[in-house]
């Protein structure tokens, strides 16, 4: 994926974040934006879902995003 951004830039759909406390997390996309960062992209689309998206798409509340993403802390 990273050779091929080198090639070609980005080509694929956004990645999708959700803001939580102040706190930018990435819901989906974290392979295309690991690969974005080790082409040396600096601009990649970016999509920031709400939170009844979050709840419907991904079956999770904020709060219970953030303890997966961050441990059982949660902050």
């Amino acid at each position: 994926m990273t050779k091929s951004m080198q090639l070609n830039s980005w080509d694929g759909p956004p990645i999708k974040e959700y803001v939580v406390d102040g706190k930018t997390i990435i819901v989906d996309g974290h392979h295309r934006a690991a690969a974005a960062k080790h082409a040396g992209l600096k601009n990649v689309p970016v999509e920031y879902i709400t939170e009844a998206e979050l709840k419907n798409t991904w079956k999770v509340t904020p709060d219970e995003f953030l303890k997966q993403t961050y441990g059982a802390g949660g902050r």
